[in-house]
């Protein structure tokens, strides 16, 4: 309850005196179950990854949130939202970028016709208790239109990876440009956009996000140079 949809899903709707919607795992992969689920009750909002999203085809027919749809966990591609935008025009797109290590959700974006247009993996600006900086290689600013790494600084910021301290002197560091708060080293590569807001380029390292989750590349061909008769992996 205190991971990532603890915080954004559960605590959400009741701290907004809503209903709670909750479905076991061998329910939300069943297309059958959700299509039918979504005509007979009213939902209002449904925060879900874009992959899963498309996979369970919640945008054909009326399957869908009736105010807010709400992206997060992966890269968005919202030029893909053209057609579904112009056919139900009432329900807000929202584009929310997050990291476990930040207490989740760091940025967030109501996706717009212009930004559908652009097709830019836009992720917006820092929610009011976090703030974003894009370095450089150095840890030294960079300015709009260059691309960089994300550090995340504020009070979402976790302490560290527990019995992990190699790992935490890694990625959490003091902030160069504020000594009172860390930063965390999101490892993903954004460029900072004119009017103040991100968007996501992608990794600076071989990590990818499959439904959601993180898989590091390096470890799946690590445990296949292990086997017999192998090699030479990537």
């Amino acid at each position: 309850i205190a991971t990532d949809l603890g915080n954004t899903v559960v605590f959400g709707a009741m701290a907004s005196g809503g209903s709670l919607h909750v479905f076991t795992k061998e329910q939300i992969s069943h297309i059958e179950y959700m299509h039918g689920y979504f005509a007979k009750h009213s939902i209002d909002c449904l925060k879900i990854v874009p992959s899963h999203w498309k996979a369970l085809k919640l945008d054909e027919e009326e399957l869908l949130p009736n105010k807010l749809l709400i992206f997060g966990g992966e890269a968005l591609s919202p030029g893909r939202l053209k057609e579904w935008k112009e056919k139900y025009p009432d329900t807000r797109l929202i584009n929310m970028y997050g990291i476990t290590e930040t207490t989740v959700h760091v940025t967030y974006k109501e996706i717009t016709d212009e930004a559908i247009k652009n097709n830019i993996s836009n992720i917006g600006k820092p929610i009011p208790t976090l703030s974003c900086y894009v370095l450089d290689q150095n840890q030294n600013l960079l300015p709009v239109g260059s691309s960089g790494e994300l550090y995340v600084g504020g009070l979402g910021v976790a302490r560290g990876y527990l019995n992990r301290k190699e790992l935490t002197s890694q990625r959490f560091i003091m902030n160069p440009y504020n000594k009172q708060e860390k930063l965390y080293r999101s490892g993903d590569k954004v460029r900072l956009l004119e009017n103040g807001e991100l968007e996501y380029v992608g990794r600076i390292d071989d990590q990818v996000k499959i439904r959601g989750y993180r898989i590091e590349l390096g470890e799946i061909e690590s445990a296949l140079s292990q086997i017999e008769g192998i090699k030479q992996c990537l």
